[in-house]
């Protein structure tokens, strides 16, 4: 069998996910159609995806109505709906090519993941390898045979609900399967909603749809943002804690032993103090995804969780950044995990001072900086920087200048990395209770 797939993705002002989205799926197989189906974008959507290589239907807002003009333009044999905010699983098309050849195949899904992970929406993944109207959506992706697809009619041209009424009825048809792969959707509606709140007002929503609600205004209910206040979200950077992997310089000073429990401790009581803020949204982006269940583990259900991606500092936190404020943050803070004199006061204070500037800087003694807050992304701050240098603090600085962007400095704080470091922290005169902690463990390792 000749098998030709083209995905077909509705849009709507989803310029920051559909470059991804496109990316994901090429950089997977470069022969693939991709039909964006735009029901009006006032954004830069459209282009972004025309400068990708995608193919444009204009049509009316509504996603059965997107969907179902995108596949009547469609040339391949095999159609992948695909929603903007969800990016492929590596594997996607080996599954395909596995499962289509047998004739007896029509269509199938993936299970559901999302782009952060939590204790809660664990759970609430958990029940998408489970095949009833409540637990399959089109957010894992549906793919079908088009001849298939046609037989049934297409999707019903509802604003929302079209996935659900369309797998619904398929199901009395044909078997869907379940491939094992994850398809990661944005948990943006989460985070921004509340896990909890945001899974009460899906029941809310399957409720009226049930009862006949009319879609548009189901549309309505589900799309449309509240005038409500965005919160702010604080990026902590952290490696879980492993001898010869944390503090390197200064265990060269010391030991390993002694390097190990300093972060340690440091990063613990940073993770305490984080976990008792108000008012945000609280993420910790980890280096390796073989730490993953280590630090969900460690750090408890009140984090949102994701991987550190780029290869150097600065685009691991630009990616960071644009992760938080696609979850429609209002202020993002971005901290280390192994700077002692970091609290809550400072937090607050950056939070406080973002009212009034575009960006919050704190820099620390060796030339870098231990703090950087923002209201939107500014990608300029991290390009064209030697990150290992002394002078990542004031090249940052300059290029915010050059920017125009109004910049307010905090109170410069010590980052630990040499024996010199600790001593001079450990002999000023501002009071920290994990000094004494500290000294104890320099006593005892000494």
């Amino acid at each position: 069998m000749n098998i030709k797939y083209s995905v077909i993705v509705p849009t709507l002002n989803e310029e920051y996910y559909i470059g991804k989205n496109i990316n994901a799926i090429t950089n997977k197989r470069d022969d693939v159609e991709i039909i964006v189906a735009d029901g009006g974008s006032s954004d830069g959507t459209v282009e972004a995806a025309a400068a990708k290589g995608a193919r444009i239907s204009n049509t009316e807002k509504g996603r059965g109505i997107q969907l179902n003009a995108g596949a009547s333009i469609a040339k391949g044999n095999i159609l992948f709906f695909l929603h903007a905010d969800t990016l492929i699983p590596e594997n996607t098309f080996d599954l395909l090519d596995d499962f289509f050849p047998n004739e007896n195949n029509n269509i199938c899904r993936f299970k559901l993941g999302f782009d952060i992970d939590n204790h809660l929406l664990k759970v609430y993944t958990s029940f998408s390898k489970f095949n009833t109207i409540f637990t399959r959506y089109g957010d894992s992706g549906i793919v079908i045979r088009k001849n298939f697809f046609n037989s049934m009619g297409g999707f019903k041209n509802y604003f929302i609900f079209e996935d659900v009424e369309f797998l619904s009825r398929v199901s009395k048809k044909a078997k869907i399967r379940l491939l094992n792969a994850e398809a990661k959707s944005s948990a943006r509606k989460f985070v921004y909603n509340g896990l909890i709140k945001n899974q009460i007002q899906s029941f809310a929503l399957f409720a009226k749809y049930f009862l006949g609600s009319d879609s548009s205004q189901l549309w309505n209910d589900y799309f449309i943002k509240k005038n409500k206040m965005k919160k702010s979200s604080l990026i902590i950077f952290v490696r879980y804690p492993v001898k010869r992997k944390v503090k390197t310089r200064l265990a060269r000073d010391t030991n390993d032993e002694f390097s190990y429990d300093f972060y340690k401790i440091c990063t613990e009581e940073i993770i305490k103090q984080a976990r008792g803020l108000k008012s945000f949204n609280k993420y910790l982006f980890y280096t390796g995804a073989e730490e993953k269940e280590k630090i969900m583990s460690w750090a408890g259900p009140k984090f949102l969780y994701a991987l550190q991606e780029g290869n150097n500092l600065g685009s691991r936190m630009l990616n960071a950044f644009e992760l938080v404020f696609s979850h429609y943050a209002g202020k993002a803070i971005i901290i280390g995990s192994d700077i002692p004199d970091i609290n809550p006061d400072i937090i607050y204070e950056a939070d406080k001072q973002l009212d009034n500037a575009d960006i919050v800087i704190g820099p620390s003694e060796d030339g870098g900086y231990y703090l950087l807050g923002m209201k939107k992304v500014y990608k300029e701050l991290f390009e064209n920087i030697d990150w290992s240098s002394n002078s990542v603090y004031n090249s940052t600085v300059e290029t915010a200048n050059k920017l125009n962007l109004k910049t307010i400095e905090l109170k410069m704080l010590r980052d630990i990395d040499t024996k010199r470091d600790l001593d001079e922290w450990l002999n000023d005169a501002a009071e920290n209770p994990l000094k004494r902690t500290i000294k104890s463990l320099t006593q005892m390792k000494s």
